[in-house]
């Protein structure tokens, strides 16, 4: 199973959540949110994980700051084991667990 951690710009690991085979989770600072970030660069709903056709997609949902991977603003992008993403001060990071 794959899971997302939230971890700060010093790389150090905030919370972790699993990604189920649910259909969505969206990510941002308002209360409704699945992973919450109470960061004011962060957009109320920020970006989404879909999972489609046995593989997940995060997409950007029209963020005020964007979502970046290595620094380029993306609007979508297939996750995969070691992704790190950055949305305002947070980096999200993609590992498969082994367990």
């Amino acid at each position: 199973m794959m899971e997302l951690q939230i971890c700060n710009r010093k790389g150090e690991t905030l919370k972790a959540y699993p990604i189920s085979d649910r259909s969505e989770m969206i990510i941002g600072r308002e209360e409704h949110c699945d992973v919450r970030i109470g960061a004011s660069s962060i957009s109320r709903e920020h970006c989404m994980i879909e999972h489609v056709d046995n593989s997940y997609i995060l997409r950007d949902l029209d963020s005020t700051t964007g979502t970046r991977v290595n620094g380029k603003s993306i609007d979508a992008i297939q996750i995969h084991h070691g992704l790190e993403i950055q949305i305002g001060p947070a980096v999200l990071k993609f590992l498969e667990n082994q367990s």
